[in-house]
């Protein structure tokens, strides 16, 4: 009885992200940011992100993870977020 009502919740669980018109409606979008400090360039970055998110029509879903390279001078960050209609 346990091993069926484990199977039953796992199925519960999967069938949803199985949908292909649930993953249809969501992406990966990104924005990029380049400045001279990394604060600066990580907010940089957000902004394109979210002016992406708009221009696709799309909402913000969970956090926005961002990654900086220090380059020479400069920093360039990449803010990347799941967005969904």
């Amino acid at each position: 009885m346990k091993t069926f009502l484990i199977a039953a919740v796992a199925t519960a669980v999967m069938v949803p992200l199985a949908l292909p018109s649930e993953a249809a409606k969501c992406s990966r979008v990104s924005g990029q940011g380049t400045a001279v400090t990394n604060l600066l360039a990580t907010a940089n970055a957000n902004m394109a992100l979210e002016e992406a998110m708009k221009a696709k029509g799309l909402k913000a879903k969970g956090k926005s993870a961002v990654s900086c390279k220090y380059e020479v001078v400069l920093s360039t960050c990449t803010a990347t977020q799941r967005g969904c209609k």
